[in-house]
């Protein structure tokens, strides 16, 4: 699985907010290996704004 991806996930955990994995990502997580190469785009969202 992707490194960067791996890293933020367990960075991620147990914090104070929620957070979601979408796309092509989230199908190889299911799937329990990386399927294709992805490109990662991070997107903040707080309260009604998206922030790229």
């Amino acid at each position: 699985m992707n490194n960067l991806l791996k890293e933020a996930t367990e960075l991620l955990n147990g914090q104070n907010f929620e957070y979601a994995i979408c796309g092509g990502l989230a199908i190889d997580i299911f799937l329990g290996y990386e399927s294709r190469t992805h490109v990662i785009l991070i997107y903040w969202h707080i309260g009604m704004t998206v922030i790229q």
